[in-house]
């Protein structure tokens, strides 16, 4: 019986290996983001945060390489992932500099729904679709703003 379990396990061990699609890493890094050349980190930083808070969005927490900005959710977003200790769901958009050499920065996100900001049982959950396709139309808009803007 053990060495049945010990078979069975070894091939699904395989099986489920080869069932996972490889990715180039080139592809990964632009899956969400943009690239920006010839830029500071904290000119970058600026621009971010101006931007964003343009739109709305609060500036939650930052440090060197991350930006958080947070964003009141929708009502039915709310009731969809909202918590009973606090009814208040964000949703966030977190932003990676990511410097690729000199002076040259990806410009990545990940899009979030939190519940219960600021307490010990804050939790963050993956948002994808639509939400993704929304940020990174705004990361697009930006690049181009940053792009104009630089030129003058």
């Amino acid at each position: 019986m053990k060495s049945l379990t010990c078979r069975f396990a070894l091939v699904w061990f395989v099986t489920s290996g080869c069932a996972v699609p490889q990715r180039a890493p080139a592809d990964l890094l632009t899956q969400h983001g943009v690239h920006i050349s010839t830029a500071s980190a904290q000119a970058l930083r600026k621009s971010l945060i101006a931007f964003f808070t343009h739109r709305d969005y609060a500036l939650y927490d930052s440090d060197r390489r991350t930006l958080n900005f947070d964003l009141p959710a929708s009502r039915w977003t709310t009731l969809r992932h909202g918590s009973f200790v606090s009814p208040k769901t964000f949703k966030r958009v977190k932003i990676f500099l990511m410097n690729t050499g000199q002076a040259n920065y990806w410009v990545r996100f990940k899009t979030l729904i939190v519940t219960d900001r600021g307490s010990s049982f804050e939790r963050e959950k993956p948002l994808h679709g639509k939400a993704a396709a929304e940020a990174q139309s705004l990361l697009n808009l930006w690049k181009s703003q940053w792009l104009s803007s630089s030129k003058r």
